[in-house]
C-alpha cells in the first residue's frame, strides 16, 4: 500500500439521501469525481460531517472505495473519534480494504487532556492496528476540538512509531502553525486552505487538505503543477476563491455551489444541527461564484 501522494486533497462532502441518511454509492461517485481532476480525497473528515455520520455507514466506505477502484495513493481517510475503539475499528476497516492513509482526530470530547493522555491515544490506536502499511495523518484542528496536536507530541509519537506517523493535517487556520511542523523530510505537512499553497509549497509543505477545494479542485491542482509566474498567476485566482467562499458558513456554501453545478437541489441536505444558507447568502454566494467562473462551468475549466 502506497503512502499518500504529495498534491491537492478535497475534505469531501457527504451526500445526504431524501431519509435523511448518508449515501454511500453517492459518496463513492462523488470520490470518483474529484479523484478523475488530478486530486486527492479526505472523505469522512470535517467537512464531510463525520462526526454526525453512524458508525456504521463510516465502516462500509473503505470497502466501497475499493470495490469502486478508487486509487489507496489518493485518499486519506478520516478515522478520527472520541471513541479509541472506533478509531481503531475503521482504521482496521480501511487498511483491509487497502486504504493505509489515516487521518486522526485526537480524542476531542475530553477537553484540556493532559499530552500523555492524548500520545497513550494515538499509541492505542497504532499498536491495536498492528499493520506496518499504517500511515497515520494526525489532524490539528483546536478551534474545533479544544485539543492540539503540540511539536512535542508530534516529537515523542515520531521517535516511537517512526514513518508510522506519517503527517499533520492543520486546519487551525495559521500559515506559521502549519510551517512549524515542516522537518522530517517523511513527515507531511497539509495545510487547510489553498490561499496559501503556493507558499506552502515553497515552505516545504506537502500540498494541501481543503474542504473548499471540492470546489476549486481543478484550479488548485494546476497551481500545485504550475510553477514560477504561471504558479503565482493561477495562485492569485485560487486565492481570491478562497478568500471570498470562507465568508459563508463553509459546509453549507460548498454544498450548494455543488448544488447549483448538477442542478441537483438533493445535495442541500446536510445532517442536523447543519442548516442550509440563507436566501441572503446564497443569493451573494452565486454572485461571487459567478464573478470567479465557478458555477455554470466543470470543474475542468474552473
Amino acid at each position: 500500500m502506497k503512502k499518500a501522494k504529495k498534491g491537492v486533497y478535497a475534505a469531501t462532502i457527504t451526500p445526504i439521501n431524501g431519509n435523511g441518511e448518508p449515501d454511500l454509492d453517492a459518496l463513492i461517485g462523488y470520490c470518483q469525481e474529484i479523484v478523475a481532476t488530478g486530486c486527492g480525497v479526505a472523505p469522512l473528515g470535517t467537512t464531510g460531517e463525520a462526526a454526525a455520520l453512524p458508525f456504521a455507514f463510516r465502516m462500509l466506505v473503505p470497502d466501497a472505495l475499493a470495490k469502486a477502484k478508487v486509487a489507496a495513493d489518493s485518499v486519506i481517510l478520516g478515522a478520527g473519534s472520541p471513541s479509541v475503539g472506533d478509531a481503531i475499528a475503521i482504521g482496521k476497516a480501511a487498511l483491509a480494504a487497502g486504504y493505509s492513509n489515516l487521518l486522526v482526530l485526537p480524542p476531542y470530547y475530553t477537553k484540556d487532556p493532559s499530552e500523555d493522555g492524548i500520545y497513550d491515544y494515538y499509541a492505542r490506536l497504532i499498536d491495536a492496528i498492528r499493520d506496518d502499511r499504517l500511515n497515520l495523518y494526525l489532524y490539528h484542528i483546536p478551534q474545533v476540538t479544544a485539543v492540539p496536536i503540540t511539536l512535542s507530541l508530534v516529537k515523542r509519537l515520531r521517535e516511537k512509531f517512526g514513518r508510522l506517523v506519517a503527517g499533520i493535517k492543520d486546519s487551525s487556520g495559521s500559515f506559521e502553525s502549519a510551517k512549524s511542523y515542516v522537518g522530517d523530510e517523511d513527515f507531511d505537512v497539509y495545510p487547510s486552505s489553498e490561499a496559501t499553497l503556493s507558499d506552502a509549497l515553497k515552505a516545504g509543505c506537502s500540498g494541501v487538505i481543503s474542504g473548499s477545494t471540492n470546489i476549486s479542485a481543478s484550479l488548485a491542482h494546476k497551481v500545485f503543477q504550475a510553477r514560477g509566474s504561471e504558479r503565482e498567476a493561477l495562485q492569485e485566482r485560487l486565492s481570491d476563491f478562497r478568500t471570498t467562499i470562507q465568508k459563508f458558513p463553509l459546509i453549507p456554501a460548498v454544498k450548494q455551489i455543488h448544488a447549483w453545478r448538477k442542478n441537483d437541489v438533493g445535495w442541500l441536505r446536510m445532517l442536523s444541527p447543519l442548516r442550509n444558507l440563507s436566501d441572503e447568502q446564497s443569493s451573494a454566494l452565486k454572485q461571487e461564484m459567478a464573478r470567479l467562473g465557478m458555477i455554470g462551468v466543470s470543474r475542468d475549466a474552473a
